[in-house]
């Protein structure tokens, strides 16, 4: 756990001094190759928001963009950069992580983070950062300390980290287990489907009290979209679902959007968007919190018709 003293800014800061210079040798490294002569307007420009691309200078260089225009950037290519850095999409899932808490830092000037969600921030970070090295390393036996690693402040404060994996909270006593007691017991949790099972399982029926009518597809492995299904989900606020489940894993000031898929069991939380009480009547993009990528509108008229 990093010292309690540490801003959430400065966190940020001095997690993205780390990842933002590996992704800009990564995107200047492949993007080239990738994209040909044409690469910068092919690869580049058209990842960048409206802002972004208005503040553009002319002469192709990454170091003109910050952190989340870098991700976004890499996640555009995702499908062509994945083969050449030689990662799999637990990258990207771990530098989203960080980019969602740069977003709360920077709109939340009294954000405050649990000592659950620090760490596992950190570990995100720490592993994103091995990836872009060309290192070979695994969520499941990475020990706590190495979770805290290069980013660790000149004092540690408390002896128990709480480290987020597969869904799941797993606690261990610092100085108390080993690296190899930590990893054997990592191993021993069940999967990220099973994992996220279980988790969301205290979320009783009666919530479905505010229960919508949705349209929603979700992005598969190969990168193309499923079909558009018609489905109910109900609303919740993310500080009622943490109350629920005893978590800190939601963010409190939004909406999440709750699928329960009968045949499975399983449930799909989505944060929205802030300030959005509902999807939208259009498809828009959205992150469940695996990270899995869905297009979610309101309403089911015309749902099958949508492209």
């Amino acid at each position: 756990m990093l010292a309690s003293e540490e801003s959430p800014k400065m966190l940020y800061i001095r997690i993205e001094e780390r990842l933002a210079p590996l992704l800009r040798t990564a995107l200047a490294e492949h993007l080239p190759e990738i994209g040909g002569d044409d690469w910068w307007k092919s690869c580049v420009i058209p990842a960048l928001t409206s802002v972004q691309s208005d503040h553009l200078r002319p002469e192709h260089t990454f170091e003109q963009f910050d952190y989340p225009a870098l991700v976004s950037i890499l996640y555009r290519n995702w499908r062509s950069l994945r083969s050449v850095i030689g990662a799999g999409d637990e990258l990207t899932n771990y530098l989203f992580t960080v980019k969602t808490f740069r977003n709360d830092a920077a709109h939340q000037p009294d954000l405050v983070l649990s000592p659950e969600r620090r760490a596992h921030i950190i570990q995100a970070a720490e592993l994103a950062e091995a990836l872009l090295r060309g290192e070979t390393v695994s969520a499941r036996t990475t020990s706590p300390q190495s979770a805290i690693g290069r980013f660790k402040a000149p004092i540690i404060a408390a002896s128990v980290f709480l480290l987020l994996a597969a869904g799941t909270l797993a606690v261990f006593r610092m100085g108390e287990e080993s690296a190899g007691e930590a990893a054997q017991a990592l191993q021993r949790m069940p999967s990220a489907a099973e994992a996220r099972r279980d988790f969301l399982k205290g979320l009783p029926e009666a919530l479905k009290e505010e229960e919508i009518q949705v349209c929603l597809r979700y992005r598969r492995a190969d990168e193309s979209w499923s079909k558009f299904y018609t489905t109910r989900g109900y609303l919740k606020s993310g500080r009622e679902l943490n109350q629920l489940l005893g978590s800190d894993r939601f963010a409190p000031d939004r909406q999440h959007l709750i699928i329960h898929w009968r045949k499975t069991d399983d449930r799909t939380v989505i944060p929205l968007g802030v300030g959005e009480a509902r999807p939208p009547e259009q498809p828009a993009d959205y992150r469940d919190i695996s990270m899995r990528r869905w297009q979610i509108q309101s309403g089911w008229d015309g749902c099958r018709f949508v492209r």
